[in-house]
């Protein structure tokens, strides 16, 4: 069995793992802000205090609730505002409908729940069928009628090998 598009689904997961980079720090920094201002407005930064809220199970909770909003809330805005998120613009990608670039807002609602469909209800299956499919797209593309593509004007392909010099002067 041939494998399809491991340039354009590479480039992908790239950009996706980019884009979790940003979420994970995002979710960091929330949980973080939030522990300090619940130490210092409601335990007045007693140190034994905040060392309790960071044990406590609900910190636990509240950091899986907010990757959870924050991921849903990243790709949603991401895909309907730019068309793109910030590692697939990094790399040069953009998610389009119909040929068009940019989203509605519950196509991106709907494209962001099927990241967890994509990646949480299937392990991981979901993100695997552009490496099965002619037209490279996973299986929360084809939930909401959406691909990724290079950016207009932009080839999707590797940079030509330098060529060796074969030693000789001109």
């Amino acid at each position: 069995m041939k494998l399809k598009n491991t340039t354009r689904t590479s480039r992908r997961a790239a950009a996706y793992f980019l884009d979790l980079l940003v979420v994970y720090g995002l979710v960091v920094v929330t949980l973080f802000l939030s522990v300090m201002a619940l130490g210092i407005f409601k335990y007045g930064g007693d140190d034994l205090m905040m060392r309790a809220i960071v044990s406590d199970p609900s910190t636990r909770y509240f950091a899986q609730a907010a990757r959870i909003v924050l991921l849903l809330s990243y790709f949603t805005i991401a895909h309907w505002y730019f068309g793109r998120t910030v590692g697939k613009w990094i790399l040069g990608l953009e998610v389009r409908h119909e040929g068009q670039v940019g989203l509605g807002f519950m196509r991106s609602f709907g494209r962001s729940l099927g990241y967890l469909v994509s990646g949480q209800l299937t392990l991981g299956i979901g993100f695997l069928f552009p490496l099965f499919r002619e037209d490279g797209r996973t299986l929360h593309d084809l939930l909401v009628n959406t691909d990724v593509a290079p950016q207009a004007g932009e080839r999707l392909a590797l940079p030509a090998p330098a060529k060796k010099s074969s030693g000789k002067a001109a």
